[in-house]
């Protein structure tokens, strides 16, 4: 009974050896992996992090240039608002400057020929006033066109921020499982350390019986 006792007891010793070395050359393989994965990661995610914060740049970019061209508009919209109260004002003056004329005709002939010519002079005028006023309608439409680009710009970064957003997510849950698989490594090196210590304890009750 004591040899074989004694040779169960090598035969244990021999296994918790074998299971050591295994374990040591797992471990070792496993922390080489998990350093270079850890690596990688990070750097993964630092690149993340630094484009993350160039599409916030640009983001703040895009809406400083989108208030501008607001305030432009704004402004485009009141001078279009000024001039259209001139042209209104010219052709009320012109229509005025009609009635006068038809009621000074039968009067004096010159006074019908001075009137005519600062009611053309008039028209003249109420036309430039048109025609600035046109333009400025057409630059508004290319303001609103503008606007609708950086709208649409906004939107794209925005889609693009939350794609970085989510790799770093992805990325962060990985290490978080790779932090789990080191924790059961810990678990078994524990569970090793607790065989060998019943071991020794056997042995040290052993010899105690001899």
């Amino acid at each position: 009974l004591l040899e074989t006792k004694e040779a169960t007891e090598v035969a244990m010793r021999d296994q918790v050896e074998r299971l050591t070395e295994i374990l040591q050359a797992e471990r070792r393989a496993f922390n080489e992996r998990l350093a270079d994965e850890t690596r990688k990661a990070e750097a993964q995610l630092e690149e993340a992090r630094v484009d993350a914060q160039q599409q916030k740049d640009a983001l703040a970019n895009v809406q400083v240039q989108l208030e501008t061209t607001n305030t432009t508009l704004v402004q485009k919209q009141k001078e279009t608002q000024e001039l259209t109260a001139v042209l209104e004002g010219s052709e009320q003056k012109v229509q005025q400057l009609t009635e006068e004329l038809a009621l000074a005709h039968a009067h004096q002939q010159s006074t019908e020929e001075s009137a005519e010519r600062e009611r053309q002079q008039l028209a003249t005028e109420s036309k430039q006033h048109h025609s600035a006023a046109e333009a400025a309608l057409v630059k508004v439409t290319q303001l609103s066109v503008r606007i609708a680009d950086l709208e649409y710009t906004q939107k794209t970064k925005e889609a693009e921020l939350d794609g970085a957003q989510q790799t770093i997510e992805e990325q962060q849950r990985q290490l978080d499982a790779m932090s789990s698989r080191m924790d059961h490594q810990q678990k078994l090196e524990e569970d090793l350390l607790q065989m060998d210590t019943l071991l020794r304890s056997l042995e040290q009750a052993q010899n105690s019986d001899r």
